[in-house]
């Protein structure tokens, strides 16, 4: 049902609430792994989530639920929903100072975390458990990037915790409401 929001891609954002929480507390949703937990997306570059979107449902990314909730989405279902996740701004603070592993990243995300280029994700403020299983992925080839595969190849497990720990630490991604180019016409969640 509608529930008169303008048209079904509206519930297609609430169904991706139950794994990507919005800053609700939540965001263990079902089929979820032991201590696996769903990115924050508010915030988030559009451009990067369309991608992202695009890729799960082609097979490109693998994830059991993402390659399943992505293959029911249609190509204008899945720029509505990058762009309602990424149309709040991130929060931002002063950079603090990065170890020599942090600067390689900084190079792409951002000394702080927020990158300024749609093409590299936001990683400030981001749940640490994602970013080090994230991390891991990469470095271990169950995650394929041309960029980052090389690049976390060369990490330890510890500079994966420190990264993850500075990045989830710094201020960005926040728990914004998604925001429907006003067609949302309800009265509340």
């Amino acid at each position: 049902q509608d529930r008169g929001r303008g048209d079904g891609c509206w519930n297609k954002v609430e169904m991706c609430q139950g794994c990507h929480d919005m800053g609700m507390g939540m965001g263990m949703g079902m089929g979820m792994g032991r201590g696996e937990t769903a990115p924050k997306l508010g915030g988030q570059h559009p451009a990067y989530l369309e991608k992202a979107l695009k890729a799960y449902r082609s097979g490109g990314r693998a994830h059991p639920v993402m390659n399943r909730m992505a293959s029911m989405l249609s190509d204008r279902e899945i720029g509505e929903i990058a762009r309602s996740y990424g149309s709040s701004a991130p929060r931002t603070a002063a950079a603090s100072p990065a170890g020599e592993t942090q600067q390689v990243c900084a190079a792409c995300h951002g000394p702080d975390g927020n990158s300024v280029s749609d093409q590299f994700p936001r990683l400030a403020g981001q749940r640490e458990a994602y970013l080090v299983a994230a991390l891991r992925a990469y470095r271990d080839g169950r995650r394929s990037d041309a960029v980052m595969g090389p690049q976390a190849a060369k990490l330890s497990d510890g500079d994966i915790e420190q990264l993850a720990a500075f990045y989830a630490g710094r201020t960005g991604l926040g728990g914004k409401q998604p925001q429907w180019g006003g067609r949302w016409r309800g009265g509340g969640w």
